[in-house]
């Protein structure tokens, strides 16, 4: 079974995250890169980032590394913009073939609340069987995300194929 975690992280939480999955669950690791990334600072990222994902616009992405339609399985990392997935996430699943494949989505956040955003998730990816809510690494509760991520790849785990680390 070929498995990618496919991810866009801005401020490297969920770079994080999808290193450990991906180690974890022996998947391929492939970054979302933007054509042009928004502004580092301030009411500007705010506008930018929050603003496109609150109205759900899409961002244009650069190519990725590998070919997404050669694997059986692909898990979607994303941060949590103002209670939604980051708009180059929605550009990402403008392609059936592709949302067809995402069975698990993980997300980062300051508080953790990742329900709005699955909820979207739930409408546009038919076969999503697991997702899971961290906190970013800052935040008060960052320390339970290993147990969480834990808790989320066993799903991929099958017996025979791979051990999950501790």
């Amino acid at each position: 079974m070929s498995r990618a975690v496919v991810y866009y992280s801005f401020e490297g939480n969920t770079r994080e995250a999808a290193r450990k999955i991906a180690s974890l669950t022996g998947a391929d690791l492939i970054e979302i890169k933007p054509v042009k990334e928004i502004s580092e600072f301030g009411p500007r990222k705010m506008m930018e980032g929050g603003g496109k994902a609150i109205f759900g616009f899409g961002s244009a992405i650069l190519p990725l590394d590998k070919d997404l339609s050669s694997y059986d399985e692909i898990m979607i990392g994303t941060p949590i913009w103002a209670g939604r997935c980051a708009p180059y996430i929605k550009t990402l699943l403008k392609d059936e073939s592709i949302r067809s494949k995402v069975t698990g989505v993980f997300t980062l956040s300051g508080s953790g609340n990742n329900r709005q955003c699955i909820k979207y998730f739930r409408k546009k990816l038919p076969n999503l069987k697991y997702d899971v809510s961290l906190h970013d690494r800052v935040g008060k509760k960052a320390g339970a995300n290993d147990e969480a991520i834990g808790t989320f790849v066993s799903g991929y785990i099958v017996p025979g194929e791979k051990e999950l680390k501790n």
